[in-house]
């Protein structure tokens, strides 16, 4: 199991599996909501990541036709992207 939050703690979660397919992206998508480079992402099965505080904190939009972001409404942290062709997963 392993726990994390956004930058200002307004927002914790937990993954109660091991990731996989973790990488390096590397998009003009990513480099833009990161701010840098690219971002690092890693996956688990959706039902395998709890939000454990702060879900009130939680903004979402669509970053492209494929997929949903999330984002910390305190601090702007990126948290996750949902793509529609893995309904099932989030990184």
């Amino acid at each position: 199991m392993l726990e994390g939050q956004c930058t200002c703690g307004s927002v914790r979660f937990r993954l109660n599996q091991q990731p996989y397919d973790t990488g390096w992206r590397h998009c003009g998508v990513c480099q833009h909501v990161s701010g840098a480079g690219g971002m690092v992402f890693t996956t688990v099965a959706h039902k395998n990541f709890l939000i454990v505080k702060g879900a009130d904190r939680i903004g979402r939009f669509a970053s492209s036709p494929s997929g949903e972001r999330s984002f910390c409404k305190s601090c702007g942290s990126p948290l996750t992207i949902h793509v529609r062709h893995q309904p099932d997963e989030i990184d």
